[in-house]
């Protein structure tokens, strides 16, 4: 058998193998554009603007992570996000809250309103158990336009519970919407207070 044969089996059987991997799915953490029912504030109505959340560094990726052990995380070989992790986290919580406080009009971006509260949001942690569950460690701080009223603080540990089956992709990232939307209940409880 010559060089060149060798050489053609080899790559006959390297794109064999590519081509049985399976295919990359992408998600995203938000729900469809088409599917809010929900907004129903009007321009008039109070600004919430939700700042840039802080996630750490480690997990802002577009891969999806599963923690494997105390100081381990493993990537999925199957599926990703369609953005970065910190981008999904604050649409999907603008989203969530949007549903939450339909009297207000959420924002991500900055807003000129001086009547407007700002949200900034900080993950400590947003990890993925072996068994499934989701665990969100969040901080979050309203500021409202008065510099007189102190700011509202709160913090929480968000989880879900562990996965019944098989751990597959689209159970990790339903697991870790249910988290954001119980962090939005929690937020939503602060922002709904009197905003003297």
């Amino acid at each position: 058998m010559t060089h060149r044969s060798r050489a053609m089996i080899g790559l006959a059987l390297l794109l064999g193998g590519c081509a049985s991997d399976p295919p990359t799915r992408i998600y995203v953490l938000s729900p469809p554009a088409d599917d809010k029912p929900w907004v129903t504030a009007t321009a008039a109505a109070p600004v919430l603007q939700l700042q840039r959340v802080v996630i750490p560094d480690y997990i802002d990726t577009t891969e999806i992570l599963v923690r494997i052990g105390p100081n381990e995380i493993k990537a999925s070989a199957t599926g990703r996000w369609g953005e970065r992790l910190s981008q999904g986290l604050e649409h999907a919580l603008a989203a969530a809250l949007a549903a939450r406080l339909p009297q207000d009009r959420i924002t991500l971006a900055s807003s000129s309103d001086r009547s407007a509260r700002r949200l900034t949001v900080i993950a400590d942690a947003f990890d993925v158990q072996p068994d499934g569950r989701s665990v969100l460690t969040a901080s979050w701080t309203i500021l409202g336009p008065n510099p007189d009223v102190a700011p509202r603080t709160g913090s929480g540990v968000f989880a879900t519970p562990a996965v019944t089956g098989s751990i597959s992709d689209a159970s990790i990232v339903a697991a870790m919407s249910r988290a954001i939307g119980l962090l939005a209940d929690r937020i939503a409880i602060d922002a709904e207070l009197p905003r003297s």
